[in-house]
């Protein structure tokens, strides 16, 4: 399975900081994200709610040669206030938008949200011969929130339940099963996708919510635990420092 080539640009003044450095050094046997410039300015937005319609995105974002698939970040908010949006071209926006904030309140990273969508563009690249389509010519999105990269997401919002270790749906994974593709994508895929998650300590507290009988219960035998090793260790001490009696 070759690795896909995937370009990141920046456009405009990035309001909340990025990580880009942890995208380009992100291990996946599927992808390889390159840093491959930044335009610090863009032009005031022709859409009338002041976003940039993909009109005027593909005036300012042209395929980078040597890529597969071009992927270009921008703050401002783009069509229909998506937070995605494909041009052709292999080329795909990502607007964070309003999403920074959803993101952050769910202690989940820009980062990993990113990471999560480029997992969705390389299916659609795998599926549709080398190509990731239109937004308006091709969607797999399904209305029903199953914690799938294929989440329609119709609020933003929705994007929070496939951000922990997302996934490829039954339906989505028979689709994609369905066509040509190389028999070690969905393993691979699946393998890496596992790995975008919340940080352990975020883990354990959304546990410890889940099954609060259960830590109080465990806190407790911890709790007694130390106390009697505390014991036996003042115990044994007494016996070599007599002093401490």
């Amino acid at each position: 399975m070759r690795k896909l080539n995937i370009a990141l640009i920046t456009l405009g003044h990035q309001k909340e900081p990025i990580d880009i450095n942890y995208l380009c050094g992100w291990q996946s046997n599927i992808f390889t994200i390159t840093h491959r410039g930044a335009k610090p300015y863009t032009p005031d937005a022709t859409g009338s709610n002041w976003e940039y319609p993909d009109s005027q995105m593909r005036k300012l974002v042209a395929p980078v040669k040597d890529a597969d698939i071009t992927v270009a970040l921008v703050s401002a908010p783009i069509e229909r206030n998506y937070y995605s949006r494909r041009l052709g071209n292999n080329i795909v926006v990502y607007s964070i938008h309003e999403m920074a904030h959803i993101l952050s309140t769910a202690n989940f990273r820009i980062e990993q949200f990113l990471l999560r969508n480029i997992y969705q563009i390389t299916v659609y690249f795998h599926v549709l011969d080398g190509k990731v389509g239109k937004s308006d010519e091709v969607s797999w999105s399904h209305h029903d929130i199953r914690g799938c990269l294929f989440d329609m997401n119709s609020q933003k919002s929705d994007i929070l339940y496939s951000m922990h270790q997302p996934i490829l749906c039954e339906a989505c994974r028979t689709r994609v099963g369905g066509t040509q593709i190389d028999p070690n994508f969905l393993l691979t895929l699946n393998s890496e996708l596992k790995r975008i998650r919340r940080k352990l300590y975020f883990r354990i507290v959304d546990w410890v919510k889940v099954h609060p009988l259960y830590s109080l219960l465990i806190t407790a035998i911890f709790g007694v635990s130390l106390n009697l090793i505390a014991s036996i260790i003042f115990e044994k001490l007494k016996r070599v420092w007599p002093l401490l009696g």
